[in-house]
């Protein structure tokens, strides 16, 4: 099977040299660094926000986070700015996050958490127990996040788990012993930990237990909850490290093999891959399979569709010889970025191809000349060309976008 390309690069902004650390768009804006500061650019490459910042974060919501490091105290000074480049919420913050849901996450001078909606108004004050480690689990770390299906997971006053929602009332009186985020309406939850008995006697075992740290050592039970609190299913006991949640799929490994599961609990794909999904999007999964030659030319990229169907099985070598080196880990509006190459293990110098766009029947759509990419979103992706120095905004050929070029 050859990579051949269908389609050249069209250009929705032509390569030009000043950008760098270029992330995706985002409400039709995307983040993106000048010389030294960050901005944001709209899809006609035009800044709507100048490089101005020493940090940024993306819009959601309307509003994104910035920040500027404050010469005359230690630290950065965190706001926000509207899509048309006002700073509507004054840099003021020791630490700010992306809105999700109506809501950010700020730490205030003082080193306080609270959580403000788009006016800039405090709506949840964060105790400072909800964010730290599980009693029942002190592996488990919880740093704050975000709000996700209108629940906030955290660390209540007694170490256990639970969800908050923007009023600040809980989704149950009693703890669950350790819990996830939501995703997709879906959380998964322990809803019992059982101490696990100490061993008999007097031998090696017994004192190596003995002399473990921390709390007693627990097995837990699983179960995935709605965002009513509802065990939806229960997880199987040799089932592990199951989800997050994506249009209703989820990985899940059971002896020592990954696989995935639907919102019922229901085995899409057996357990049989020994490399985790490499992502979930667009509708497909990727798992990568080793095969049996050491430099692992013969190995390749097995796509799935969310019925756990086979669409394709990418080859790491091509019949051309050109090897792929390393992808993106995310199909993104139907591509994929790929690295390709020359030379692997055949007595010929290496040559590196560069990045490129694959779809999800592993046919390049944009032949690998990039010497690196961003993702595709709304359309559009950062690329700089090889020994360029130089980035540009590409359209997706598979969109059908017709803008005019700007330069």
């Amino acid at each position: 099977m050859a990579f051949s390309a269908v389609a050249a690069p069209d250009y929705a902004v032509a390569p030009r040299t000043g950008l760098s650390a270029t992330h995706g768009f985002s409400q039709g804006l995307a983040r993106v660094r000048g010389t030294s500061r960050y901005g944001f650019l709209d899809l006609q490459g035009r800044y709507v926000v100048e490089p101005e910042y020493d940090k940024a974060g993306d819009f959601h919501d309307g509003l994104a986070p910035v920040g500027n490091f404050k010469r005359s105290e230690v630290g950065m000074r965190w706001g926000y700015v509207d899509r048309q480049g006002k700073r509507v919420i004054d840099l003021k913050y020791a630490e700010a996050r992306e809105f999700s849901e109506g809501l950010a996450a700020v730490k205030t001078r003082d080193g306080d958490w609270q959580f403000i909606d788009t006016d800039g108004q405090p709506v949840l004050d964060v105790d400072p127990r909800w964010h730290g480690v599980d009693a029942d689990n002190p592996n488990l770390h919880h740093p704050l996040g975000n709000f996700h299906d209108g629940w906030l997971r955290i660390v209540d006053e007694r170490g256990g788990s639970n969800f908050v929602n923007r009023d600040g009332h809980r989704l149950r009186d009693e703890p669950y012993p350790a819990a996830a985020p939501f995703s997709d309406g879906l959380a998964v939850v322990s809803t019992q930990a059982t101490p696990v008995s100490r061993p008999e006697g007097d031998n090696e075992l017994s004192r190596i237990y003995d002399s473990l740290p921390g709390p007693t050592p627990k097995t837990y039970q699983w179960a995935v909850i709605d965002t009513e609190g509802e065990i939806r299913f229960t997880i199987a006991d040799d089932m592990e490290r199951v989800g997050p949640f994506i249009d209703g799929r989820a990985k899940f490994y059971r002896d020592g093999r990954w696989g995935i599961i639907d919102d019922r609990g229901e085995v899409v794909v057996p357990a049989r891959y020994e490399h985790k999904p490499r992502g979930y999007g667009d509708r497909v999964t990727m798992f990568a399979v080793d095969g049996e030659r050491s430099d692992n030319s013969d190995g390749y990229i097995e796509v799935l569709d969310r019925d756990g169907q086979r669409i394709a099985r990418i080859p790491f070598l091509d019949d051309e010889g050109r090897f792929m080196i390393d992808a993106k880990h995310v199909f993104h509006e139907g591509l994929l970025g790929v690295e390709l190459a020359r030379g692997l293990n055949e007595g010929k110098d290496f040559e590196r191809l560069g990045w490129g766009f694959m779809d999800t029947h592993g046919r390049m759509v944009i032949e690998p000349q990039f010497y690196s990419v961003g993702h595709f979103s709304e359309g559009h992706a950062f690329a700089s060309p090889m020994n360029s120095g130089t980035t540009g905004i590409l359209r997706n050929p598979l969109r059908g976008q017709s803008e005019d070029h700007a330069g």
